[in-house]
């Protein structure tokens, strides 16, 4: 179990995971609208044309990188919040993690498009104080993430200053005698 003074591993899963379908509907896009237009090609009898010989290329090329594109995607997005910061992963090609402590967090936005609407996924984008913006792509139900990452900076905020509020009473006490 991850405490608060623990590193989270760079590939780890973290709590909030992204979306499949996000990462791999493209994928299928791709594969379908290929592999339609070349059985079109090789029905019609038109398989020497330029455009039939791309279709094979695309086909034997093109969609395994995009499988390992999405597959790599998938096993490297993350989102893990811990007591003191949130470990950011936006996924392959990044090779780091951002660790973000609360405070800094001015505000978190969420992008969709029109994939992300019927797919219910989205980009989280993270403001920071220091005008630095952060963004983690293909997350599944980022409305969900967004609002249990901002009750946690609010819980972080008001345990602050609940502790805050008995060391200034201590110190006045202090400087009284």
């Amino acid at each position: 179990m991850l405490g608060e003074n623990d590193n989270v591993a760079v590939c780890s899963e973290g709590r909030y995971r992204p979306s499949r379908a996000a990462l791999f509907l493209p994928v299928a896009a791709v594969t379908a609208g290929y592999a339609a237009l070349f059985a079109w090609f090789w029905l019609s009898g038109g398989l020497g044309s330029s455009v039939a010989r791309l279709c094979v290329i695309v086909l034997a090329v093109g969609v395994p990188v995009l499988i390992v594109h999405a597959v790599l995607r998938y096993y490297t997005i993350g989102i893990h919040p811990q007591g003191h910061a949130i470990f950011l992963h936006p996924g392959f090609p990044r090779s780091e993690p951002y660790e973000i402590p609360y405070s800094l967090i001015r505000r978190i936005n969420i992008k969709r498009g029109i994939g992300g609407r019927l797919l219910d996924s989205g980009t989280l984008v993270f403001h920071l104080q220091t005008g630095q913006k952060i963004a983690v792509c293909d997350l599944q139900f980022p409305d969900r993430i967004r609002d249990e990452i901002e009750a946690i900076i609010d819980a972080v905020e008001f345990v602050a200053l609940e502790n805050v509020e008995p060391m200034i009473k201590s110190r006045a006490a202090a400087s009284d005698r």
